[in-house]
């Protein structure tokens, strides 16, 4: 009797896990950029912090050759990187211009030129039209790096083309919520993943974010999600 009155209770236990997304809501705009890149059209890829961006570039296989700047707050730093690429992949071009073929010597002397002089160099270490760029966010733009694009566009490509990343629609925010936690012990699963995209926004890495802290809780129910996700401070979005 006494087990059928008083069933022993078995404490559930979340663990944490390490949540990789699939790409949700994507498609359209990862068709448009591989589309335009293999016109040799380069991309300047926008939208809010959270939203997207990087992890979108990182999915592409892309059917030419592409420079991607990451950076543009520390732009830069970041046409050096792409000048160190370009002379490893030409020895012949670095030996010509620093009489050294060693990565750390050609960095060492990249990194002390302007930044219209890193430019030309640029230009100078692949052909005309060999490459696209493709540009992770302009936010923080200087108008010299407005004045440096231009140059760079004249030789890497015919034009720039921007492409926004917005938040994802209803249907796909609550597809990747499903994802992230359907793999846990939900009470009203419908009502708790409805909190979670009210609370996100749609911004992808926010639906990420709220799923690992929701995923720590012992049990989880609206009530939880509400208190627990309430006491989160979302200081980056």
């Amino acid at each position: 009797m006494r087990s059928t009155l008083f069933p022993a209770t078995q404490t559930r236990i979340n663990l944490p896990a390490v949540l990789i997304p699939d790409l949700v809501g994507r498609d359209e705009e990862a068709r448009r950029i591989q589309r335009l890149i293999g016109n040799k059209v380069s991309v300047i890829l926008v939208g809010p912090t959270g939203i997207g961006k990087s992890f979108l570039l990182e999915s592409l296989h892309y059917p030419g050759k592409v420079l991607e700047i990451d950076n543009v707050s520390e732009f830069r730093k970041s046409i050096a990187s792409a000048l160190v690429h370009l002379l490893g992949s030409r020895e012949a071009v670095a030996d010509l211009l620093y009489k050294t073929t060693d990565a750390d010597a050609v960095w060492a002397r990249v990194s002390k030129k302007s930044l219209p002089s890193l430019c030309r160099l640029g230009n100078d270490c692949c052909d005309r039209k060999e490459y696209v760029l493709l540009i992770n966010n302009i936010d923080r733009i200087t108008p010299t790096v407005v004045k440096v694009l231009g140059e760079l566009k004249d030789h890497f490509a015919w034009s720039f083309e921007k492409v926004e990343l917005k938040p994802l629609s209803r249907p796909d925010a609550l597809k990747m919520i499903y994802r992230l936690i359907s793999d846990v012990s939900v009470i009203d699963l419908d009502a708790v993943m409805t909190k979670l995209y009210e609370t996100s926004d749609g911004n992808p890495r926010k639906i990420r974010e709220l799923c690992e802290r929701l995923r720590r809780e012992p049990f989880i129910n609206l009530d939880t999600a509400v208190d627990g996700l309430a006491t989160k401070h979302w200081t980056n979005f």
